[in-house]
């Protein structure tokens, strides 16, 4: 009998930007304890100079993204 594995819960959060990921790359390297990663989802074109990037974060640990939502909520990037 073939048991299913359970699944390891990923915790995510969408996020548009129109600028530097790098900033954002950095502060996850220094703050997030468990692993993360992050993908493109679209390209939101605006009349301004710079596109938004939309991105799909996620991060195995609760707190990490917490941490992380807190971090864009008071302006850090």
């Amino acid at each position: 009998m073939n048991a299913l594995k359970a699944k390891k819960p990923v915790y995510q959060l969408r996020l548009k930007i129109s600028c530097s990921i790098s900033a954002i790359e950095e502060w996850m390297e220094d703050n997030c304890e468990g692993s993360y990663s992050y993908q493109l989802e679209g390209i939101n074109e605006t009349e301004a100079v710079f596109n938004q990037l939309e991105l799909l974060f996620a991060f195995d640990l609760k707190d990490d993204r917490d941490n992380f939502k807190e971090a864009v909520m008071y302006g850090t990037f």
